[in-house]
Parts: structure tokens; sequence; C-alpha cells
């Protein structure tokens, strides 16, 4: 995704999972995820694994250790993707 232009961000956030889009703005119109995801396994004791789809294919890898709950990982690396993925120059909305 080019570093140009606008986007929306929806993320869904369940009981043990966390999924996300990224479609972007083309002029009046929404186009196609151009990176989506889910983060799974986020329930106590869970195996919590990291899947995205991007312009580089799909790819699965188990979220990073560290600090807080499953829940606050998955939002660290989801902060993670976006920031690799060159995001656009604005997220017009984020639907929860």
């Amino acid at each position: 995704m080019s570093q140009t232009g606008n986007a929306i961000l929806t993320v869904n956030a369940g009981s043990s999972s966390l999924k996300f889009a990224l479609y972007p703005q083309i002029g009046h119109k929404i186009g196609a995820a151009q990176l989506s995801g889910n983060i799974e396994g986020l329930e106590q004791g869970g195996n919590a694994v990291v899947k995205i789809s991007d312009q580089n294919g799909n790819r699965t890898e188990a979220l990073p250790a560290g600090d807080g709950s499953s829940f606050q990982r998955a939002l660290r690396a989801l902060d993670a993707i976006l920031s690799s993925n060159a995001l656009p120059n604005s997220v017009w909305a984020i639907s929860l």
C-alpha cells in the first residue's frame, strides 16, 4: 500500500481473537482490503498466532511475547503490522 490517500481500518475484537482489515479510499469509493488478518488464540492458555494477508501474500507467525494481556500484545502487534505496511496519509474511520 502506498503512503498516499486515505483508508478505513476495521477492527473486530471477539472473546479470543482480533480481526482487522485496511481498505483504501479510491475517489468516493472504498477499494478491496489491501491488508487483513486475524490474531487468534487470545483466550487464557491459548496458543496465540497472527495470520496476515497483504501484497506479499499470506503468512502466519506466533504472537510476540511481552508484557500485558494477550489482547494488549495483539494490539501492539496490530500497530507493528500497520506500521510495517506503509500506512496511508490518514485513517478516516475505525470500526470496532
